[in-house]
């Protein structure tokens, strides 16, 4: 396993939290576990836009029990999609942006056959990253639910037979478990980040 050093790269003023980023045309397209907006920074410029995800309910720093809790954006070279969680049903919705136009999509029935078909609970379901592939879709759980289920979900939407549950062991940080917190393509490499 390749083991890198994160630093601190850029500070970005307005943006409490970034749980999910994509880097794509020099700018970064980030998401908030407790905002309803993409933002997108623009690294010559050094401006900051943002994107109403839900026009009802344009909000930032919202509280934990009312939050979509978005944790994970991939961009699969035209679009980019946001990810709820699927810890609770307001969290199990999918965005879809095309750097104009936002769409919501209900995504709890692709989150209850994950559940159903590898006997994940909604205590352990904890959606961290999402990589999207050719025919099928990766979801990352974190494993800090009861269960510690740290997993790849291989989701195939049209041939749902073919998918698939891919135990990962992480490693420990000074006897403190550790789970994923992100995952993105790169190439023809995949990228995650287990925090403890």
């Amino acid at each position: 396993m390749l083991k890198l050093i994160l630093e601190a790269f850029i500070s970005i003023s307005g943006i409490t939290a970034a749980s999910g980023i994509v880097y794509h045309d020099n700018q970064l397209h980030i998401v908030s576990d407790n905002s309803n907006y993409i933002y997108s920074y623009h690294l010559t410029g050094q401006k900051l836009s943002k994107t109403v995800l839900q026009q009802s309910s344009a909000m930032e720093n919202i509280a934990k029990a009312d939050k979509m809790d978005l944790e994970s954006i991939t961009f699969d070279g035209n679009r980019y999609y946001l990810y709820g969680s699927g810890s609770n049903p307001k969290r199990k919705n999918r965005f879809t942006w095309d750097g104009k136009t936002v769409t919501q999509e209900d995504y709890s029935q692709v989150y209850s056959f994950l559940m159903d078909e590898f006997n994940i609970s909604e205590e352990d379901i904890n959606i961290e990253g999402v990589v999207h592939l050719q025919d099928k879709i990766l979801f990352f759980n974190r494993g800090n639910g009861p269960k510690g289920i740290n997993a790849i979900l291989e989701y195939h939407p049209l041939a749902r037979d073919k998918s698939s549950c891919i135990p990962i062991e992480l490693p420990k940080l000074n006897g403190i478990p550790t789970g994923f917190s992100d995952a993105i393509l790169v190439g023809n490499e995949i990228y995650f980040i287990a925090t403890a």
